[in-house]
């Protein structure tokens, strides 16, 4: 079990933010050359963030890239690079979202859907529950998944070989429990995993108030922590005025250099827009 423990000396602070037009659900992010691709988990589609100019633009996925409703949404929670591939992933916590998306390399006219099935079936299977995917990465050469738990039950970070993604073997190859930080009296689960430079996880994580998977609930904070190894780190999010970021922050992205970092928001509300974040970092 990794146990993450406060460290003072790590710290991670909102100097600035600003909503994603278009996007309402925010789940993921992902820095492809000099543009931030933001995915929402309401619809087939994904925005291309320009950081300089904040310049929005939208790519429809499937479709004409639409909101669905909560029942018919794809769900896309984690968004990772397989070599000059990058891939969407669905959560898998419902049987349709099972999927994933590989978007369209230069060239290519379309996104391509793939049947992750067995993929899903196999880390379900490990679990002993339906999977709740939040991130992942491609790492030593495996594809680690980010299980989400509810309550004071870990989070799991699941291996699979890579080669999952091309019809390889969907078999388990080891996982890696994460106990829950505490926010505010609410445990804080993961909500997105992002690669460092050097080899390192750092995650998001979100105290939300909710026994199921599915089911939004009150958030009481949000927590930024790394992973080394068996050891973690964590400190609590704060936001512009120093107070405890209460708003669910899902997507991450670090900079090569540890200083500073990108997050995206989940208001779980249809009505409001992400918000795309500039973090501040010290002591990573």
């Amino acid at each position: 079990m990794i146990r993450p423990r406060h460290d003072d000396t790590l710290v991670a602070r909102v100097t600035s933010l600003r909503e994603v037009e278009g996007v309402r659900a925010g789940s993921a992010l992902l820095a492809v050359d000099d543009r931030l691709l933001v995915v929402g988990d309401d619809a087939h589609a994904v925005a291309w963030v320009s950081p300089a100019t904040g310049a929005v633009t939208h790519q429809p996925l499937a479709g004409d890239g639409r909101r669905l409703e909560k029942s018919r949404k794809p769900d896309f929670e984690a968004a990772f690079h397989d070599r000059d591939d990058v891939w969407l992933l669905g959560s898998g916590s419902l049987s349709n979202r099972w999927l994933a998306t590989r978007l369209p390399r230069p060239g290519d006219a379309r996104a391509t859907a793939h049947d992750l099935t067995a993929v899903f079936a196999a880390v379900a299977d490990t679990l002993g529950e339906a999977p709740n995917v939040e991130g992942a990465v491609i790492c030593d050469g495996v594809l680690r998944l980010c299980h989400r738990a509810t309550g004071a039950s870990p989070d799991v970070l699941v291996d699979l070989s890579r080669d999952v993604l091309h019809g390889g073997s969907a078999r388990v190859l080891r996982t890696m429990p994460v106990e829950p930080a505490v926010l505010g009296g609410v445990h804080a689960h993961m909500t997105d995993l992002a690669l460092l430079a050097d080899g390192r996880l750092a995650y998001l994580a979100a105290a939300e108030e909710t026994d199921d998977p599915v089911l939004d609930g009150p958030v009481a904070g949000a927590a930024f922590g790394v992973i080394d190894g068996d050891l973690a780190r964590c400190t609590p999010l704060l936001g512009t005025d120093d107070a405890p970021f209460a708003v669910k922050a899902e997507g991450l992205v670090v900079d090569d250099d540890g200083r500073g970092a990108w997050a995206v928001t989940d208001r779980d509300d249809p009505d409001l827009a992400a918000q795309l974040c500039r973090l501040e970092l010290t002591g990573l």
